[in-house]
């Protein structure tokens, strides 16, 4: 991945991944960069310098977007990972997954919401 200067162009920084990076790139306010790689690491990045900040494993490859959010100043994540992989959300810094729903193929579990969903037919919820 490689942050450019939004002004001049010009290159700011660079973060290497093992393997390729083909999920959404989500910016934050709090100078938080989150995104994912094919190993399954969810990843905030520093937004000024590149540094990894946070990383948590899913185990299961990240392809689509991560979803950040704040509630009474604490940053959230929430991302779909893998094929058919759970709906996991956790606080990046908080130790512990907070909670865990399989959205597809999990007939155990309930859905999460009523109503239309956008979803690939066997790749995971995007």
């Amino acid at each position: 991945m490689t942050a450019l200067d939004a002004e001049t162009g010009a290159i700011r920084w660079r973060f290497r991944s093992l393997t390729p990076m083909v999920a959404g790139v989500t910016p934050t306010a709090g100078e938080l960069v989150f995104t994912g790689d094919l190993y399954g690491d969810v990843l905030a990045l520093d937004a000024v310098t590149g540094a990894v900040r946070w990383r948590w494993s899913t185990g299961l490859p990240i392809g689509g977007g991560v979803v950040t959010y704040r509630v009474d100043g604490r940053q959230y994540v929430a991302v779909a990972a893998g094929m058919h992989a759970p709906l996991t959300w956790r606080s990046p810094f908080c130790a512990g997954e907070r909670w865990r729903r399989y959205a597809l193929r999990a007939p155990q579990c309930p859905p999460l919401m009523r109503g239309v969903a956008t979803i690939d037919g066997g790749s995971g919820v995007h």
